[in-house]
């Protein structure tokens, strides 16, 4: 039996999912929805499942914005994969990166929209269907990303 047949499973990865959406766990917290956002679009465009799409573009996202907050994704690596706390904060910030990267993959999930298989992807379109808002034009909470950003974060997942 696989995952989709066990209840007990199921049940986990709901209760999980509802924890999630409802942002219980973000209460407090500056949140950022910039990955979803894009994420969305390539669904949408290319009929490719969301968690594929999510995996396909978070590493260029990370690699966009951690210097703008460098300390921030140091911690992420230091506590999600437990990178040395001896490391300089940018080395461990790439290194968390290439970790979460290398975690999508033995899911065998795609760490690029070229992995994901969406070839010749059209970024013009998925810019002009993306809900830029904030009263600035923008998408993101913590690093505020307007057009040109997601277009060069796009560019960066197709390479």
């Amino acid at each position: 039996m696989g995952f989709g047949y066990n209840y007990g499973n199921r049940a986990q990865v709901m209760w999980i999912a509802s924890i999630a959406h409802n942002e219980t766990v973000g209460i407090g917290r500056i949140q950022d929805w910039a990955t979803h956002e894009i994420g969305n679009e390539l669904s949408a465009l290319y009929d490719t499942p969301h968690g594929v799409t999510l995996s396909a573009v978070m590493g260029s996202w990370m690699r966009y914005v951690y210097k703008n907050h460098m300390n921030r994704f140091a911690r992420y690596a230091y506590e999600v994969f437990g990178v040395s706390r001896e490391m300089e904060p940018e080395q461990a910030a790439l290194t968390g990166i290439a970790a979460t990267e290398d975690f999508f993959r033995s899911l065998g999930l795609p760490v690029s929209i070229k992995e994901a298989g969406i070839n010749d992807c059209d970024f013009e379109t998925m810019l002009d269907h993306i809900n830029f808002r904030n009263g600035n034009q923008t998408i993101g909470g913590i690093t505020s990303l307007d057009r040109e950003d997601v277009r060069n974060i796009l560019i960066m997942s197709a390479g």
